[in-house]
Order: C-alpha cells, then structure tokens, then sequence
C-alpha cells in the first residue's frame, strides 16, 4: 500500500521537503541493527527464518510420522482386548449354556440362573465385536489412502487426526458413567428376572448372578486399553488442538515510509 502527498508549488515543496529530512535526522533515533531492517526495501532474511521453524512439508511428515506411530503403538493392545473379553464372554456363554441344559443346581447357580447369564454374556459378546474400537482398527484404515502428493498428504493427515480422535472417544466412552450404568442396569434387570423366576427363596440365586455380572462388567471397562488417551494428549500437546490449521511461522509485516520523488511516500508489505 503506497500513500502519496502532491505538490503544491515547487518551492514551497522543496522547502517542506527539506525541513522533513532535517527534523527527522534531528528527532529520529538512530534505529537499531533488528529496527532498521523495516525501512527502505523489503529483504527480510528468509533463510534463517526456514532454517528455524519447519516449513509446511516438513510440518506435514512430522505429524504423518507421529500418527503412523501412534497407530501402530495402541494397535497390539486394542487387538488383545477386545479378543480376551470375546473369547471370556463367549467361554461363560457355552458354559452357563450347558448348565442350563443339564438343569444344574446348587447353592451358586440354578437354571435359570444359567439361562439368564448365558443370554447377558452373548450380549455383551456382541457389543465387543460389533461396536467400533479404534485403538485396534485405526491404522487399517490410516494407511487406506497411501498416495502421493501434497494434497494427498493433506487429506491423509485430516484423517489421521480424526481417527486419533475417534480412538480417544472410544476409550472416553468405555470408561464413561455410561459403560458402567449400562453393565450395571443390565446385571440388575437380569438378577431380578432370576429372583422373579424363583421366588422368594430365588434371592441367592439373584444376588450372586447380579453381582458377578457387575462384577465382570466393571472389569472390562477398567481394562480398557488408554494408550489412545496418552498419544492424544502427546499430539495436541505438541501441534495444538486436532482441527486447527498447522501454523508454519509467523506473518511477515514490514513497512517504511521514505521521502519520493512525488512527495512522501509509505510502504506496507505482508
């Protein structure tokens, strides 16, 4: 942006001109060595300024780099568990099936009992193996899209970064109050079908089979793997919230303002 002052009168400007360079060589300090780099024309030092902060390429592979680890460290884990906890609840499964078949009973168990935590172990089977577990799919699905090129990156990083944060939501919501109410509510509701089924002297039966489904559900979300909570932490710790843009270096201005050959002259570059 240039502004420029016209003439009015080649003496008279001769004269304002003049008095302008004197007063600013008399009231002006002399700038130092950082200051005096804003006047006169624009050479700001851009190869110090590259060799200090990352450019976005750099950037870029730093961040592909972190979340490539990132993936590969939580993977082994959430693969274990939700392996042991379907392997468990399918085990309890056939074996509380089998003793509801034989009509097993004793002071433990009855058949109904059986009955009743062989229908809550396949449930909570299913929820293990159908609902999504990030800490264990995420980096299938972040080396989807290999190709090359800038933009290519690009959008791998955006999709890197919203399945790190959708591994962290998992892990949030396995260790949430709603994890835990809903093992819960289902541990009740299955002990009270037990005590209804059996009567009053059924309350044994119902106590112990609440208890040891509350008992297992707590455990499960407890063992919920939290590497995803840890690198999570790590990445926006390093390079900011995960949806704002990475910040190469800071914006450039510089001006001067200079006597011209048309007057007084300011100069604005960014």
């Amino acid at each position: 942006m240039v502004l420029t002052c016209g003439k009015w009168g080649a003496g008279n400007f001769n004269v304002a001109r003049g008095a302008l360079v004197l007063l600013g060589l008399v009231l002006v300090p002399r700038p130092s060595e950082g200051a005096a780099a804003r006047f006169g024309p624009p050479e700001p030092p851009r190869d110090l300024r590259e060799a200090a902060a990352p450019t976005s390429d750099e950037l870029l592979e730093e961040r592909l780099e972190y979340l490539d680890a990132a993936f590969d460290d939580m993977r082994p884990g959430g693969i274990v568990w939700v392996a042991f906890w379907a392997a468990v609840y399918q085990g309890l499964f056939a074996y509380q099936l089998t003793e509801a078949v034989r009509g097993t009973e004793s002071w433990m168990t009855s058949r109904p009992a059986s009955i009743v935590g062989a229908v809550e172990c396949e449930i909570s089977f299913v929820l293990t193996v159908a609902l999504p577990f990030r800490p264990m799919t995420a980096r299938r699905q972040f080396h989807e899209e290999m190709s090359p090129g800038l933009k290519s990156r690009a959008r791998r990083l955006a999709r890197g970064e919203r399945l790190l944060l959708a591994a962290k939501g998992d892990v949030d919501f396995m260790r949430s109050w709603i994890s835990h109410v809903a093992y819960i509510g289902m541990s009740l509701v299955g002990g009270a079908i037990v005590w209804g089924i059996e009567g009053r002297d059924g309350w044994k039966h119902a106590l112990i089979s609440a208890g040891g489904g509350i008992a297992l559900g707590i455990v499960n979300i407890w063992s919920t793997p939290i590497k995803a909570l840890k690198h999570h932490a790590v990445y926006t710790g390093k390079y900011g919230e995960i949806g704002e843009p990475a910040v190469v270096g800071a914006l450039d201005i510089q001006w001067g303002v200079a006597p011209g050959p048309a007057g007084v002259t300011a100069w604005l570059l960014f």
